[in-house]
């Protein structure tokens, strides 16, 4: 495997934890997600691999051997999402955990804005991050989603979401809120599940990262809530 890292593609629009890889034959990007946090050897996917032994991912459309494009974004400090939640989830410090939970579903959902702004209606970057910039409330964001999409699209509402960012839940005992970032959690999922399916059958490169970090993302923080 080549040590020289050649960035092909930038997007202005980040996501924790995730490697890019590109293939010159087809001109096809394809993106995985790892948290800095993880252990490689516990798992059998084909990143942990690449990330294990070196060993260099294959295009899904011809076979051919990826080119590494796409350092991931730091995840395993208290500062990013990934690491803020994974730290207060493991120290039971759930309300903190609720707070930041549903403030990084208001960035997924600007984040579905822009990649739904790129490839659907062919905004340059820099217009789509001004308009996705997190100033609009999540109604006027869906609004928008709907006019973009043409079809009908839910708004999102974390159950408990306002009542504890202003602070009308406290003085609660851990059990508690453990049980409203659950279902923050799987009112999330139930959400995304309803988005309309030409949306992550899309082959577009920002709506494949939003839909590919959003299982991830997901599907990590649902084994940690086991926990």
């Amino acid at each position: 495997m080549s040590t020289k890292i050649k960035t092909v593609y930038v997007s202005p629009r980040w996501y924790e934890g995730e490697l890019g890889f590109y293939c010159h034959k087809c001109n096809n990007y394809e993106y995985h997600y790892f948290y800095d946090f993880e252990d490689p050897n516990s798992w059998h996917s084909e990143i942990a691999l690449f990330l294990r032994n070196h060993q260099m991912l294959s295009c899904h459309n011809c076979n051919t051997e990826l080119d590494w494009c796409q350092y991931p974004k730091s995840s395993d400090k208290t500062e990013s999402i990934a690491g803020a939640l994974k730290y207060l989830i493991e120290n039971k410090n759930y309300l903190p955990a609720c707070m930041i939970y549903s403030s990084a579903s208001e960035y997924h959902l600007n984040s579905l804005l822009y990649a739904c702004l790129v490839d659907l209606s062919n905004y340059e970057p820099s217009t789509a991050m001004n308009h996705a910039d997190g100033t609009q409330s999540n109604g006027e964001v869906v609004r928008l989603l709907r006019i973009l999409v043409n079809e009908k699209i839910k708004t999102i509402v974390l159950p408990s979401r306002n009542d504890i960012i202003h602070g009308r839940e406290f003085g609660q005992n851990p059990k508690y809120y453990l049980e409203k970032l659950i279902l923050m959690h799987n009112t999330m999922q139930k959400w995304i599940n309803t988005l309309p399916s030409n949306l992550y059958k899309s082959n577009t490169i920002e709506l494949k990262r939003w839909f590919g970090y959003m299982k991830y993302f997901q599907d990590y923080f649902k084994e940690k809530l086991k926990q």
